[in-house]
């Protein structure tokens, strides 16, 4: 095979993987509940994030007084906060649990309530949890590894910073990498941390270039959706930025250049939960005390702009969880949801037969293996 097929093929992977993408998207946004798994993961971890982390915080203080050792004091907050961090970290990773599980419902007849979804996530409780802490421990190690490594390079100047940036690099895209399929691993095999890193990271290896286009294409559906709210962001500046009664000839081109920083400023604190509360407490002050410059057009733009971009950060997740729990299950069992293209996944995603269950579609990919899909018989 030479080079012109090798890379013909590697584009046909991409656009079967979008096609496939694209599928999901489909039965998707037939069954709008799914976003709402994240949005409530959001909001109730990052309240539990809060209270923990000030409870923690406080409790650290008094500690630090009581030994009147400052090093105790700090000992008890990094723990503290890790706790926090693992706590916060579990609940995304449970409430996307039953995301997937009320997907894996709907397609094969039988829509959950969000309640019924969260229960049926139950069982899953101390595996969620075990892999919460051991990602949590992985992640905290590899910033201590990194940390470390950059440091140690430091001393070499420009050409050390460059080595470090590649080597963390590579750690944080290999680990990305191998917890990639991880919920759809656990889901569907019920493994703990050490066996699911193993099945995801060998899944990845295999399969990465056939399912590539499918992994990008949701980030791509977000970038369209966000260049929207960037637009509408833009729109609102340039409505704040006309009541100002200034002459273009007076304009500079530094006032140019920092009305532009201020727009990116602005972009990147409403990709951020925290920064998006943040301007949008801002913009409603601004409302308050200047309505003459914010007004109510742009203080909507702005606003209506910081939750466009929301609206496709959370499109992307919803998305980019269901695709590789789609891409797992019909490698592994040959299931794909009633209404799925076949002949858009099966060029480059081949089915083996004879691992868990029979190959099917739609009805519930359940043959003579045992599933460990709790409503596997509710067809």
């Amino acid at each position: 095979m030479g080079i012109f097929d090798s890379i013909g093929n590697f584009f046909g992977n991409i656009q079967q993987g979008f096609l496939a993408a694209n599928e999901v998207r489909k039965i998707v946004f037939s069954d709008p509940q799914l976003f709402v798994y994240p949005v409530l993961a959001l909001v109730i971890a990052a309240i539990a994030f809060a209270v923990i982390a000030t409870i923690i915080i406080i409790a650290s203080v008094g500690v630090g007084a009581a030994s009147a050792s400052v090093h105790v004091g700090f000992v008890t907050l990094v723990v503290g906060l890790f706790i926090a961090y693992v706590v916060a970290f579990y609940i995304v990773v449970y409430f996307t649990t039953a995301m997937l599980i009320a997907f894996k419902s709907y397609v094969k007849g039988k829509k959950l309530s969000v309640g019924q979804a969260l229960a049926a996530t139950n069982p899953y409780t101390t595996l969620l949890l075990e892999w919460s802490i051991f990602y949590s421990v992985i992640s905290v190690l590899l910033q201590i590894v990194e940390i470390l490594i950059e440091m140690a390079l430091r001393r070499f100047g420009i050409i050390g910073n460059i080595i470090s940036s590649i080597i963390v690099s590579v750690a944080n895209i290999s680990l990305w990498l191998a917890v990639l399929f991880a919920l759809p691993v656990i889901i569907e095999e019920k493994t703990g941390p050490i066996q699911t890193i193993k099945k995801s990271a060998t899944f990845i290896f295999h399969n990465f270039g056939n399912t590539f286009g499918g992994l990008i294409y949701a980030d791509i559906l977000q970038y369209v959706v966000a260049a929207v709210g960037v637009i509408l962001m833009f729109l609102g500046g340039l409505a704040v930025l006309s009541t100002i009664p200034l002459a273009l000839s007076s304009i500079t081109l530094v006032e140019v250049v920092m009305f532009i920083i201020l727009l990116v400023l602005m972009f990147f604190l409403a990709l951020n939960p925290v920064g998006s509360v943040i301007l949008l407490i801002l913009f409603l002050i601004a409302y308050a005390v200047a309505p003459t410059h914010m007004t109510l057009l742009a203080l909507s733009l702005l606003s209506i702009g910081i939750v466009v971009i929301w609206l496709g950060h959370l499109l992307q997740y919803v998305l980019f969880n269901v695709y590789r729990l789609v891409i797992y299950q019909y490698k592994t069992e040959g299931f794909l949801p009633k209404g799925f293209d076949k002949s858009v996944i099966s060029k480059n995603i081949k089915y083996k037969s004879g691992q868990q269950s029979q190959p099917s579609s739609g009805g519930g990919g359940s043959g003579s293996g045992k599933s460990s899909d709790p409503f596997a018989n509710d067809n």
